[in-house]
């Protein structure tokens, strides 16, 4: 009878502290929702078990489908997780050495650079071989079919080295569409396959696969651009078949718990590759970010003892879409976030989570001063607007979370609309809380130019040409107004 009520008793005790944490979480990420405008996706677990699970606004707005976790999104760059993760299970079964060129799988690719650069390089993003999605000649292209993986390879992601491999970190897709590559030689097998017989299958991931033109899916999330107006542009389109094993996946927020588990299987892929795969080997653009196989790797979750723990993360970015995948080994904890709006604070609000998860207080959460001046200034007008809002700045310096490309969009928003009034209000706001962007003053520019005000106009133009002269939009500006810059 004792044992029977003690083990009432802990599993009450268990159901109140989760439902204590849903509650903090959830409290924690409305702000996000009303002063934000976070529109998306989020899921929480610990120890395999949901914690929180919600979406915010619409997946899509054409059928009205709400976000939700059994939503389907693409997770792009989430996919390098899962094409790290094949890679290492194929290396765990003898049939890849991580120190092997390239050149010995990809049997056809250049030899002058392929023989330097080994599977560990394009594992790291330390191979030296350029970003494809960063190249000119394949943004004309991105709408277009895709031939095949080898056109993909041999086009787009075989040029000239832009460093010595293993000489440090530069991210590339064009390692991971080589990667794709290599596990299609390897198992003879296409990706897609291998995919879903290495991992999605094992893992029962029925609702996760390899995205591609014209693929319906029921409940399919649509990717918006940024935007202030509640009806949204759809984001540019483009062809996900280029995106292949470097960022083609497509999931669900209930999938991705799933597949933080399963990484906990011993029998699936033993702890020595997982623990190569968290091995920090480089440095990322952000020194506090390091780069394993496949994973962003960062000690910052802090425990109640001030002790930090590792986190495996990745984020994924598309036109319309980004996502932020990250887990705790230590606690077994996970987070997935997504958003179907472009541009979202997904690792500040998975920061904010795992903190609560932890028994820690969040940081409080600033309100964007972009959606303030939005929501303030259509309410009571330019004038009336900018001084309540720079009264609320000046009475609590702390609570705004300024963004130039925020600020930008809205800028953009109001000239659009031809309230030039507004949008140069905004526009005036980014220059003074940015002043040292070139950016600023070109959106300020045109903002005149469209008003009519030449001479303002020619004058923000200039300045943005000075800051940086690889402007050639400002320069083509100027030249129209009559006032091309001095040689």
């Amino acid at each position: 009878m004792i044992r029977s009520l003690f083990v009432a008793f802990v599993l009450f005790a268990s159901f109140v502290y989760a439902q204590d944490q849903s509650t903090r979480i959830e409290n924690y990420l409305r702000p996000y929702v009303e002063n934000r405008g976070f529109t998306g996706a989020v899921i929480v677990a610990e120890n395999g078990s949901v914690v929180y699970s919600k979406g915010f606004g619409l997946a899509d707005r054409e059928r009205n489908l709400p976000n939700g976790p059994q939503v389907h999104y693409r997770i792009a760059s989430i996919t390098k997780t899962f094409t790290s993760t094949m890679i290492m299970k194929l290396v765990e079964q003898g049939r890849i050495k991580l120190q092997d060129p390239i050149t010995a799988y990809l049997t056809n690719y250049r030899r002058d650079t392929g023989d330097k650069v080994t599977v560990h390089h394009l594992l790291t993003h330390s191979s030296g071989i350029p970003n494809y999605t960063s190249s000119e000649a394949w943004k004309a292209k991105a709408n277009e079919p895709m031939p095949s993986v080898d056109y993909l390879i041999q086009t787009y992601c075989s040029d000239s080295l832009e460093f010595e491999p293993g000489s440090r970190y530069k991210y590339s897709n064009s390692g991971y569409i080589l990667l794709g590559g290599i596990i299609q030689k390897v198992t003879g097998k296409s990706y897609e396959q291998a995919l879903q017989e290495m991992i999605l299958k094992p893992a029962g991931m029925n609702e996760t696969g390899l995205d591609c033109l014209g693929l319906e899916i029921p409940a399919r999330a649509q990717g918006y651009a940024p935007g202030f107006d509640d009806a949204r542009a759809p984001a540019d389109p483009w062809n996900v078949d280029w995106a292949y094993a470097a960022g083609g996946l497509y999931s669900t927020p209930e999938d991705m718990v799933k597949w933080d588990q399963i990484l906990y299987d011993n029998t699936f892929i033993t702890r020595p590759y997982v623990r190569l795969m968290s091995t920090p080997y480089f440095e990322t653009s952000r020194p506090e970010f390091k780069y394993g196989y496949g994973f962003t790797l960062s000690r910052r979750v802090v425990t109640r003892d001030e002790d930090t723990m590792l986190v495996m993360m990745h984020s994924g970015d598309v036109p319309g879409m980004s996502s932020l995948f990250s887990r705790v080994p230590a606690t077994r904890q996970a987070v997935f976030l997504v958003s179907n709006v472009s541009a979202a604070p997904l690792q500040e609000m998975t920061d904010g989570i795992f903190t609560i998860l932890n028994g820690l207080p969040p940081a409080p959460v600033k309100n964007s001063l972009a959606w303030t001046l939005y929501r303030v200034v259509n309410a009571k007008g330019v004038a009336a607007g900018l001084r309540e809002v720079e009264s609320e700045r000046y009475a609590n310096p702390g609570k705004f979370e300024i963004s130039e490309s925020e600020l930008n969009t809205l800028g953009y928003e109001y000239m659009n609309a031809k309230k030039f009034a507004e949008a140069e209000a905004v526009f005036g706001v980014n220059v003074r809380e940015f002043p040292k962007s070139w950016n600023v003053y070109d959106s300020m520019g045109e903002c005149y130019a469209l008003a009519g005000d030449k001479e303002k106009a020619i004058a923000f133009y200039k300045k943005s040409v000075e800051m940086n002269p690889k402007n050639t939009a400002g320069i083509e500006a100027l030249k129209k107004l009559g006032a091309p810059p001095t040689e």
